[in-house]
């Protein structure tokens, strides 16, 4: 599967730097469904790949009590366990899809994915932190390392890994790791600045 996927991916690169993909259409399309299929999922199902899957938005929505996100990955019909909302090129910003995304939270889905088709994020939706700070693993298919992309992708997107809760729990230990990184460096700058504000006596003697 590796490997199908790495070809994907190089081909899929070469039709990013020419500027392709001009529509969220085609994205989907040609992008997403296409790996997808080579994770293993029935693209042709729409039980298990629901595409425009129906958000039960709560009553404070200010358009209204329904949404729609452009594909739900589901084991059961109509329960998922991956969310993924698909963006023009370009426009894959989780700003505005905070409350998107809330979803996945107030109704147990697992894992949450951004894509522009470039740009793949993923999102740990039960995470502590502020919305944007929920995303533990970025690929760039345009610029970065096309083995390490498909690995990635592979290890939260596989259909027997997401059927099995395996890639959840990757999700859940990569999402820690990445908060206790982020928290050990945000500490170790917080130490350093504080020293160099007020030297102990060691350092000035």
């Amino acid at each position: 599967m590796l490997e199908s996927l790495v070809g994907a991916i190089g081909e899929i690169r070469g039709s990013l730097k020419q500027g392709s993909f001009a529509s969220e259409a085609e994205i989907s399309r040609s992008v997403v469904m296409r790996l997808l299929s080579i994770l293993g999922w029935d693209v042709w199902n729409s039980k298990v790949v629901t595409p425009e899957f129906p958000i039960k938005m709560g009553t404070d929505s200010p358009r209204g009590k329904s949404k729609a996100v452009d594909y739900a990955l589901c084991d059961l019909p109509g329960k998922p366990l991956v969310l993924i909302e698909v963006k023009k090129v370009g426009k894959a910003n989780a700003r505005g899809e905070e409350q998107l995304f809330d979803y996945c939270f107030r109704q147990g889905v697992p894992l949450a994915v951004l894509t522009d088709g470039r740009s793949w994020g993923f999102f740990f939706p039960s995470g502590r932190d502020s919305f944007e700070e929920r995303r533990f693993a970025t690929v760039d298919l345009e610029d970065g390392d096309i083995d390490g992309s498909a690995e990635i992708i592979s290890r939260y997107l596989a259909f027997e890994d997401v059927r099995t809760g395996e890639a959840h729990r990757r999700a859940h230990d990569d999402y820690y790791a990445f908060r206790q990184q982020n928290e050990a460096a945000a500490n170790f700058e917080m130490v350093w600045a504080k020293l160099l504000r007020e030297p102990p006596k060691v350092l000035k003697d």
